[in-house]
């Protein structure tokens, strides 16, 4: 039975020393090999989901009305450096 538990850097720790302690670590190359597919995997989904939590909000339009800043319709909020576009990023 799966636990809903979150878990914490202490977990993540033991967890690693263990692995050593029995020879099943993967090799950081081996790592980094997943990571790169998982990502490439992800790319359009990780790439959706910034572009939609970029959207100003009612909340954002009125505060920034508030202070009598005028705001195109479509505006969204930049990510930090992110003068090439949020494709850049990954």
């Amino acid at each position: 039975m799966e636990s809903n538990k979150k878990l914490t850097a202490s977990d993540l720790q033991r967890q690693a020393e263990a692995m050593v302690a029995a020879g099943t670590m993967p090799s950081l190359e081996a790592v980094l090999k997943a990571v790169a597919e998982s990502r490439a995997e992800y790319r359009g989904a990780i790439l959706r989901a910034r572009s939609e939590a970029l959207e100003l909000n009612d909340h954002d339009r009125h505060f920034l009305s508030e202070l009598r800043i005028e705001v195109p319709e479509d505006a969204r909020w930049p990510l930090d450096d992110d003068s090439a576009g949020p494709e850049g990023a990954l």
